[in-house]
């Protein structure tokens, strides 16, 4: 889903042949995408093995989601919020300065795929102790 944006701009790229069009840039966007991807999938996971019904667990997945989204606006909108974007995932998503820049953020990749990596740690320790009953 990540490379679908990728693979058709190379195709589209090749169609209409505008040598504008920066690949490199925009791969390393769609591989951003990806650990951001893989972190939102493993806090919801996470997120569902503790709860044995599905409404609250996607009910506290999407709320997490939106507060992101909310701050992210938010701390556009006013300073005050700066104190609190490294609870937002989307301030380690930022596909505009890896367009400029030209390169990948490192750092933001790391923070994302250590956060990846702990939310399905505990997902994995949570769903592992329950019991799930037989019907």
């Amino acid at each position: 889903m990540c490379w679908g944006v990728w693979m058709g701009t190379v195709l589209g790229r090749m169609y209409v042949d505008n040598p504008d069009i920066h690949l490199d840039s925009l791969a390393r966007v769609a591989g951003h995408l990806c650990v951001t991807y893989t972190f939102i999938v493993s806090f919801s996971l996470a997120i569902s093995g503790g709860f044995s019904r599905r409404g609250p667990a996607v009910a506290l997945s999407f709320f997490l989601i939106f507060y992101c989204f909310v701050l992210n606006v938010l701390r556009a909108i006013w300073p005050g919020f700066d104190a609190l974007k490294w609870t937002d995932f989307l301030y380690y998503y930022q596909t505009v300065i890896v367009v400029r820049d030209e390169a990948f953020k490192w750092r933001d990749i790391g923070v994302l795929m250590s956060a990846s990596t702990i939310w399905w740690g505990v997902g994995l320790l949570v769903f592992v102790r329950r019991d799930i009953p037989a019907r």
